[in-house]
């Protein structure tokens, strides 16, 4: 918790310093408050998290079998080209800071996006929840985070012998990476699961709305047992097929998009599109 919140504070001054607009898009730490039994942080007041804005889960039965129904929700309904140029504009800007910060987060997902709405359309998004946080040019303990959220090169480590003899010290893996790489992957994991409708790690058979109308399908990158190998193979074979993914479950299509949702899961890290380039893509340019 004192990690998180001198984390916090570092990128709040950096932010500062550099007089980046960045910090809009990260939650402010506030405080810390210690009393001997509990320790908390206390942060500005937020809103409701992407996920649970963007659709709700229920249990369901189908000719006598349980299945979960994906219902989305008027925000996933109204949601236009200009609500995720939004979005990916203030989780590129928060995402900016951090690289100038020497912050990975580490653990993006929608649950840890913070989103502000009007008129069922998102007007901000801030990053919040930094327990997992660590620094890009002295990494120490790595925390197993969301699998499916996780870049394959990530799960590999974490299935690899290093893992074990480095004591999960994550300076190997930081290595051979570059330093946004880690939380682009995820980010763009957040644009697949926002522009599809239903959550990447549900291993149970659902019951979804699609292009071509109802079906039933599992989590894009769900694998049972979330065993690491088996789920960097199933976002292999996803990277690879999503333009078919996107035509099939998604409605909204557009080749930019596509094509920055392509550099952001590119398969080799130190490929993969930075906060700053990602900024200057042609899908979030002024019309």
């Amino acid at each position: 918790m004192k990690i998180e919140y001198n984390i916090l504070s570092e990128v709040a001054d950096t932010a500062k310093r550099l007089k980046h607009t960045g910090m809009k898009n990260i939650i402010k730490p506030i405080e810390i408050i210690d009393n001997k039994k509990d320790m908390w942080l206390i942060t500005e007041l937020g809103d409701c998290s992407l996920g649970k804005s963007l659709f709700h889960i229920k249990g369901a039965f189908v000719k006598g079998e349980r299945i979960y129904e994906i219902i989305a929700s008027n925000l996933y309904k109204s949601m236009i080209i200009t609500d995720i140029k939004i979005l990916l504009r203030s989780m590129f800007n928060a995402l900016d800071l951090l690289q100038a910060s020497g912050i990975v987060h580490a653990d993006i997902k929608p649950e840890n996006i913070l989103i502000n709405t009007k008129d069922d359309h998102i007007v901000n998004a801030k990053l919040i929840d930094f327990g997992s946080a660590f620094y890009s040019n002295r990494p120490s303990t790595i925390r197993m985070s969301t699998p499916e959220y996780l870049g394959p090169e990530v799960l590999e480590y974490f299935n690899s012998t290093n893992f074990i003899t480095e004591r999960n010290n994550s300076s190997l893996l930081c290595s051979k990476i570059s330093p946004w790489s880690y939380d682009m992957w995820s980010l763009g994991c957040v644009l697949l699961e926002t522009l599809v409708g239903f959550p990447l790690w549900l291993s149970l058979k659902s019951l979804v709305q699609s292009n071509k109308g109802s079906l039933f399908t599992k989590g894009l990158f769900s694998c049972s047992g979330r065993d690491e190998k088996k789920i960097a193979s199933q976002q292999r074979t996803v990277v690879r097929n999503l333009r078919v993914v996107l035509s099939t479950f998604s409605r909204i299509s557009n080749d930019d998009c596509l094509d920055l949702l392509t550099k952001m899961l590119e398969l080799n890290p130190r490929s993969r599109i930075s906060p700053k380039e990602a900024l200057k893509h042609p899908f979030l340019k002024e019309p």
